[in-house]
């Protein structure tokens, strides 16, 4: 069985880090008045920056965010395991679109902590797509927004939902979990999922 992996918030604790640092660049440096669209996913998009406000915050601080950010709780032994029982692991992220050095600033991060995955897929916008050619039957994802393309391509997910994040209704395409090892629990419990492709 092939399984896909976001990075940011599945794998690296990036979500987390990158939203204390736009609120820290949001307080100290433009002195303004903190998140204006609260449902937006990305903290990029979440302030009334303007244009060069935004842009100095992405050139500045996303691989340095990278550099500072931890795992995700488990995230380490649960991919080690998923291996183990044949899994196949296919990073998908769009990271490099906004910034195209944050690609080897998180191929060094996986490396620093010694992630396994089978192959990586970068700037990846449209991961349904992609997920079809490599035959995905199971995607982690931390995006409500992919989560949601993911059921209506009827392709499983399981959202890796932040406390900040939109909730989605469970179904028979849509788990929602908290941890990794939620994650392996479900996995190798699933009925539908077959380790064999």
């Amino acid at each position: 069985m092939v399984i896909g992996i976001d990075i940011d918030g599945v794998i690296l604790d990036f979500e987390r880090t990158v939203n204390n640092r736009a609120e820290m660049y949001d307080l100290f440096e433009l002195h303004k008045n903190g998140v204006t669209k609260k449902k937006e996913f990305y903290s990029v998009n979440r302030y009334d920056w303007t244009k060069e406000e935004r842009d100095y915050f992405i050139a500045n601080y996303l691989v340095s965010a990278t550099k500072e950010t931890p795992l995700m709780p488990g995230a380490k032994e649960g991919m080690d395991f998923l291996h183990q029982q044949g899994f196949r692991l296919e990073i998908i992220t769009a990271r490099g679109t906004l910034n195209r050095n944050i690609k080897k600033a998180a191929l060094d991060a996986l490396k620093k902590y010694d992630i396994y995955y089978d192959d990586i897929h970068f700037e990846v916008e449209e991961k349904v797509s992609l997920a079809k050619k490599l035959n995905v039957q199971l995607m982690l994802e931390d995006n409500p927004n992919t989560c949601q393309k993911f059921i209506d391509a009827k392709i499983p997910v399981i959202y890796f939902r932040d406390k900040n994040s939109r909730k989605l209704k469970e179904n028979e395409y849509l788990k929602e979990v908290s941890n990794w090892g939620d994650i392996c629990r479900y996995i190798l419990n699933e009925k539908n999922l077959s380790k064999k492709v």
